[in-house]
């Protein structure tokens, strides 16, 4: 009986401490870092500049703009802390709140691959991306203040296709592109009721292949100013994965369930833009970011791996809305080799203090860049960009019968890019 009592008493521990970290899902996890050359102005000519093959993923109708066959390749690495200070509670008396902090370290590398090839004097345009348009990652260790919603999360999708942009008069332009993604997650956590029941690692891990696809528009006033605008369709996933438990009450080497399961469906994306050339040396653009996260209602994992040998579905619910960002970019070519780069970003948060998880720590914020470009010849081109975030403190005062965390986060992120652009003329 004794030892019956000590398995139901570590499900119901685990059935809630499970459901807060299966939150890793968070509403502002999508990342505009597409490329290395745009980090400088921070994308702000997302739609409407077409400088490069990127336009393929930000809006293929721009591909009309590149002359030449391109190859371009990039990566953006992104390095950031987040430390949280507050009151976490575990779901059951008489388990006492632990006050105090914790950190954690994020070290991330967002490669990117483009290609443009031109048809028809230009009339007809193919392209090819590969980049990260969503992830998420951060490591709080297994013995932090906050191991019970959160130890080590992470998400990734991988976005890989074909795009043609179409020059359909002299001043408008159109595009599609289709979206081959793979998204992969990990959710960690530990599952416990000191001191009665020790310590256990909770480990979810699941991933699958998912089509969207991409569409834009681009329209040339003058010569010198044109608008874009481009949309990002959302896309539907079926994951697929296991659950694992693994401890000191934990037989053996643990205890792992193959047939976790989630169904996840990621927002449609967005954008406007505008770009004009001042003169010769200056131009201007800006771009309006919009994100469908109130699509994003809802996330239930079944089959996870409990205790007792035994395996749950549960459900969290989320409370999203759909967010606005801003960008300004302007770009100063001093001589014809060289041309510096400078951006403003404005960051929405899509959801507050009492839905706002330890996963995802980030709330509204403010993002400066520069950057440069460096033209060799009239083939080789080389970009290098450099971002800071200045995120306003998140707060948190998240209660539930799954516990609660009560507090807040700062958070100090900087985003360094580099990028080879290989034109064949």
């Amino acid at each position: 009986m004794k030892k019956i009592a000590i398995n139901k008493l570590a499900l119901s521990v685990a059935i809630s401490l499970v459901g807060i970290s299966s939150q890793a899902f968070a509403a502002d996890f999508n990342i505009p870092f597409i490329n290395g050359a745009g980090l400088g102005n921070l994308y702000a000519g997302w739609a409407a500049e077409g400088a490069d093959a990127s336009t393929a993923f930000t809006n293929p109708a721009a591909l009309v703009l590149i002359p030449t066959q391109q190859f371009e390749f990039g990566g953006v690495g992104v390095l950031g802390h987040t430390e949280f200070t507050g009151t976490t509670t575990p779901p059951f008396p008489p388990s006492p709140p632990q006050t105090g902090t914790a950190g954690s370290e994020l070290r991330g590398l967002i490669p990117s691959t483009y290609y443009a090839l031109p048809l028809l004097d230009n009339r007809i345009v193919l392209g090819f991306g590969e980049t990260i348009p969503f992830g998420l990652g951060n490591n709080y260790g297994t013995t932090s203040l906050v191991r019970y919603a959160a130890t080590k999360s992470q998400i990734s999708d991988i976005d890989i296709g074909p795009s043609v942009g179409v020059k359909i008069t002299d001043k408008l332009s159109a595009g599609v592109g289709l979206d081959i993604q793979r998204l992969s997650f990990s959710i960690n956590n530990q599952l416990g009721f000191p001191p009665f029941v020790p310590d256990s690692l909770s480990q979810n891990n699941l991933s699958d292949w998912g089509t969207g696809w991409h569409g834009g528009l681009l329209y040339q006033f003058t010569p010198a100013t044109r608008v874009g605008v481009d949309y990002n369709s959302q896309t539907v996933f079926h994951l697929t994965g296991t659950s694992q438990l693994s401890g000191p009450i934990i037989p053996g080497n643990g205890i792992v369930n193959s047939n976790l399961n989630a169904n996840v469906t990621l927002p449609a994306l967005a954008q406007v833009s505008i770009y004009h050339d001042i003169n010769q040396q200056w131009n201007v653009m800006a771009t309006v970011f919009y994100s469908n996260w109130s699509s994003f209602k809802q996330v239930t994992l079944n089959n996870i791996q409990v205790p007792g040998g035994t395996a749950i579905s549960n459900t969290v619910p989320f409370n999203y809305h759909n967010t606005f960002d801003y960008a300004g970019g302007i770009n100063y070519k001093p001589t014809c080799n060289w041309t510096l780069r400078a951006g403003a970003e404005y960051l929405a948060s899509a959801t507050g203090s009492q839905y706002r998880i330890i996963a995802d720590p980030v709330g509204a914020g403010t993002i400066l860049s520069v950057g440069a470009h460096y033209q060799q010849n009239k083939n080789i081109g080389y970009d290098l960009g450099y971002a800071h975030a200045f995120f306003i403190d998140t707060a948190y005062n998240n209660t539930s019968g799954f516990g609660s965390v009560i507090g807040k986060s700062s958070q100090q992120n900087n985003v360094i890019g580099a990028q080879l652009t290989w034109s064949i003329t």
